[in-house]
């Protein structure tokens, strides 16, 4: 293994710590045991700064880099972030209806108990007639909430991106006075802030090709730059790694702190009307909508004196759909949190060193 700068973190496949390497758990370590890896890191991952101080705590973490990149928010060293779980509230659903669905049909019942409304008609015979309960009028008073029933039980959904899992260890030595060469164009995480000589942040700087020719011939102007005169390294700031594949070219930014939910993507699902079996009373105040009011089975009033039953619903088919602003929208298709737990730590670049060769 190459010696490494004290403080440097590097992935491992295996499932052992190297010796002179420490798992980065968040273990809290005595400063007067580490003192020059206590002036990189400081108190930033834990510790109280005068006796103590942690390594950086990894674990179900991803790295990204400290700063501001465009359109996030700013990270500094040390910033934690991000859930594992999220629970999606009602302002986080996009803006959306439900139609309403009814039959043609004439209604054959006064019951409502997997009914649907269908075309009311009074149900004494042979004084049959037409019951008109349907308007062109917008809507413009609010029914009781309850009239629809509640699908879903609120559960969180996982929000971790795609991951493997490796050991991610810091170098708690250094071998050597003198940390051997790297290859041009390399990435490595620190966890101080203090850039060593001969790299560079990846914060996306602009780089004039005149000086950095090698690193040039290597990155050509994938992550900015016009490719004559300047090109960019790459921009990490508020990122995490991803290894690229042939749908997604190398040096492409993809992805989002917060996600908005589109219709397209709600899982299909069915809001059930509910109602009451108590029948209502063929009185003024029966007759009305309002919001503390739900359906139940109908009367009409008889000029003579009485009541008798107002047919208003039936057995189908579902054939019509009346006007979708029947059903108040629901939803403010607010972003939700779309970052998994993450440590805010330093890409850095080698800007000089061995050109590397193709495999």
């Amino acid at each position: 293994m190459s010696d490494p700068y004290l403080g440097e973190m590097r992935m491992f496949a295996f499932d052992f710590t190297p010796r002179d390497w420490a798992p980065c758990n968040g273990q809290i370590l005595q400063v007067s045991n580490y003192r020059t890896l206590f002036s990189l890191l400081g108190a930033r991952y834990g510790g109280d700064g005068l006796n103590t101080f942690a390594l950086p705590d990894l674990r179900a973490q991803v790295p990204v880099h400290q700063g501001q990149g465009d359109g996030l928010s700013p990270r500094k060293l040390g910033d934690h972030g991000g859930v594992a779980n999220v629970t999606l509230g009602e302002p986080d659903l996009p803006r959306h209806s439900h139609s309403m669905q009814a039959s043609g049909s004439e209604a054959t019942t006064a019951q409502v108990a997997g009914q649907m409304p269908a075309s009311g008609r009074s149900g004494v015979e042979p004084d049959t007639a037409v019951v008109a309960f349907y308007s062109t009028t917008p809507p413009n008073v609010k029914m009781n909430p309850d009239a629809m029933a509640i699908d879903g039980e609120g559960g969180s959904h996982p929000n971790l991106m795609p991951s493997l899992c490796v050991g991610v260890c810091m170098a708690m030595a250094e071998r050597q006075a003198v940390a051997p060469t790297p290859y041009i164009g390399e990435i490595r995480i620190i966890a101080g802030d203090r850039i060593p000589n001969d790299w560079a942040p990846c914060d996306g700087q602009i780089l004039q090709i005149s000086q950095y020719k090698p690193l040039f011939s290597l990155l050509s102007n994938r992550y900015g730059g016009d490719g004559i005169t300047t090109f960019a390294l790459p921009n990490f700031q508020g990122r995490t790694v991803a290894h690229t594949d042939p749908t997604i070219p190398i040096g492409t930014a993809f992805g989002t702190e917060g996600h908005v939910l589109t219709r397209a993507q709600m899982p299909a699902h069915r809001h059930i009307p509910q109602a009451s079996d108590v029948p209502v009373g063929a009185t003024g105040a029966g007759s009305t909508p309002g919001p503390t009011k739900v359906l139940a089975p109908a009367r009409a009033a008889i000029k003579s004196g009485g009541e008798r039953v107002v047919q208003l619903y039936g057995a189908g088919p579902l054939d019509q759909a009346p006007k979708d602003t029947a059903i108040k929208p629901a939803g403010a298709g607010l972003p939700h949190e779309n970052r998994q737990p993450f440590l805010t730590l330093q890409f850095i670049l080698s800007i000089y060193g061995i050109m590397p060769s193709p495999h």
